[in-house]
């Protein structure tokens, strides 16, 4: 599975997605607590990314994000 990662740089905006479609994110907060990447949608106050390595991140023409 990857987190694919888009951003428009126009609208000053980034979305996300992954196997749950595609997640516009108003607020976000993206930790990597030992090795790993979690991203929390502040606004609904819910987990987007959960312990994710960083290796499934992509940008939008799949290039891994180091």
């Amino acid at each position: 599975m990857s987190i694919k990662i888009y951003k428009d740089t126009a609208a000053n905006s980034i979305f996300i997605e992954d196997a749950n479609g595609a997640q516009f994110l108003n607020s976000l907060q993206a930790t990597v607590p030992v090795d790993k990447v979690d991203i929390r949608d502040l606004a609904r106050q819910i987990d987007i990314v959960s312990n994710a390595d960083h290796t499934e991140f992509v940008d939008e023409n799949d290039n891994p994000y180091t």
